[in-house]
């Protein structure tokens, strides 16, 4: 039998939280902004308070993308882009916004988390913005094989702790014939076990990876992550319209069992209480039924089943 986890490795200082909420609320007066800095020598984000001077929304993109880029060392306030990071420019269209960058570092893994989350969450407070979108000289730099991948504000609210965790985690795909059901298992490294969720629906959207022959992914094209939360052991998804509407190579029985059993194998072992059930949602609707599929209250999985 497979294991399900394995702690190799004591390799970052970083731990990324997921937010329990889908947008970032205001909690500073009109015109005043936090811009996201650290300390010297510090793995953690700290709010410099800002007063913003341009009055319109894209404006004051770009008067905080200079703040990111400067802080106030002479308060204590260090920025979080260093010498690795510069942003070239910031445009905000329908409630996207595009930050594209012209020098963009991943090899720090820590410093790269800590420069997303700053970028999102000090421009996330503009009104009107909702996604955000990275680029390095135009180019995505987070993408699928189905679009660019876009950011929330809740994707990033920070905590740092001392360990870092690689493991493995448990994805079922179907068989070539889409007769069955199977677990690939990957190891990856986790900063945190409320990670786990939102990795895992990544991967199963993308589908198998290039040495993961005679599989096909169960999910449709083009389908969005809203919202992934965790409470009380249970796991939210929320997914954009097209989990409904796009095509699926399975039944819809088989997309949900696939989903939830990959969600509850790998949270098991991790470094937090394991996840017992998953309750699904599009658009912000409860899912009661799926592809003829009645869906439970609350979705379960034997850990067992996965272990093939």
């Amino acid at each position: 039998m497979k294991r399900l986890w394995l702690l190799v490795l004591l390799v970052l200082s970083a731990a990324v939280a997921a937010s329990c909420g889908k947008t970032q609320s205001r909690d500073v007066a009109e015109g005043e902004y936090a811009v996201y800095c650290c300390r010297r020598g510090e793995k953690e984000l700290i709010a410099m308070p800002y007063s913003a001077v341009a009055a319109n929304s894209s404006a004051i993109l770009r008067e905080l993308a200079v703040q990111l880029d400067e802080g106030d060392p002479d308060k204590g306030y260090y920025s979080v882009l260093s010498d690795d990071f510069e942003i070239a420019s910031v445009s905000l269209e329908s409630g996207l916004v595009s930050v594209d960058f012209s020098k963009y570092n991943k090899s720090n893994a820590l410093r790269e988390i800590l420069v997303r989350a700053a970028v999102v969450r000090t421009l996330s407070q503009v009104p009107d913005t909702y996604r955000f979108l990275l680029t390095l000289n135009g180019e995505p730099l987070f993408k699928t094989e189905y679009g660019p991948v876009e950011f929330h504000a809740s994707d990033f609210y920070l905590n740092v702790t001392d360990t870092t965790e690689v493991s493995e985690i448990a994805l079922q795909f179907a068989t070539a014939d889409r007769r069955e059901l199977k677990t690939v298992f990957r190891k990856v490294l986790f900063n945190d076990y409320e990670l786990r969720p939102r990795y895992v629906l990544e991967a199963l959207l993308a589908g198998p990876a290039e040495n993961e022959t005679g599989f096909v992914k169960v999910t449709p094209d083009g389908v969005r992550i809203l919202d992934v939360r965790v409470r009380d052991g249970i796991c939210y998804v929320d997914f954009s319209k097209e989990f409904e509407k796009n095509p699926v190579p399975v039944s819809g029985a088989s997309v949900i069992q696939a989903i939830t059993t990959s969600i509850i194998v790998s949270s098991a072992g991790g470094t937090g209480p394991d996840i017992e059930g998953v309750v699904y949602s599009v658009e912000g609707i409860r899912l009661q039924t799926y592809r003829e599929y009645e869906l439970p209250a609350v979705c379960v999985a034997s850990i067992a089943a996965a272990m093939n």
